[in-house]
């Protein structure tokens, strides 16, 4: 029988599967995201390789996959695309670009720019989400997009009554 056709999970795929039951719940979104990461792993087991390439390989995945470009956005005008605002009020604050190469930045008709997920909030750890602190103005060009930095809110008591802030 083939290297291929194996039946037998590597000690590595062995560890995926171990580590990712650890997690006992259940939902079926839940479900699904082990599935998926368990194929992606046996991908990357199909072709052994050193592990600072298989660190490499992870890392352009995960930027990838988050829609973070490889290399700084320039901010030049070739990576803008306009966005129809043929219905809106154009003021200075009016988005009027979309990053080409990162949907998540804007420029504006005055030509300042901001990186519209550039932090993201949770009350609790498993939803996140935006709102208008989550744009962080793009102040230098070349730009780095990183992943959304992640702030936890807190839950205070007021009046007997639960609060986050």
């Amino acid at each position: 029988m083939g290297e291929k056709n194996r039946k037998i999970d590597s000690d590595f795929i062995t560890f995926v599967k171990k580590e990712l039951d650890y997690d006992k719940k259940s939902s079926e979104s839940l479900k699904k995201a082990k599935k998926k990461v368990i194929a992606l792993c046996k991908v990357l087991d199909e072709d052994p390789m050193p592990d600072i390439e298989r660190q490499a390989i992870v890392k352009l995945f995960a930027k990838l996959s988050m829609g973070i470009p490889l290399t700084p956005l320039t901010g030049k005008d070739d990576e803008w695309e306009e966005v129809d605002i043929s219905d809106t009020e154009v003021t200075d604050d009016t988005i009027k670009w979309q990053n080409k190469r990162c949907p998540r930045v804007y420029k504006r008709a005055d030509g300042t720019a901001f990186d519209s997920r550039a932090k993201v909030f949770s009350y609790e750890g498993m939803v996140w989400f935006r709102n208008e602190k989550s744009n962080v103005e793009i102040t230098e060009w070349p730009y780095t997009v990183n992943p959304s930095m992640r702030i936890m809110l807190k839950k205070e008591k007021e009046n007997d009554s639960e609060r986050y802030s």
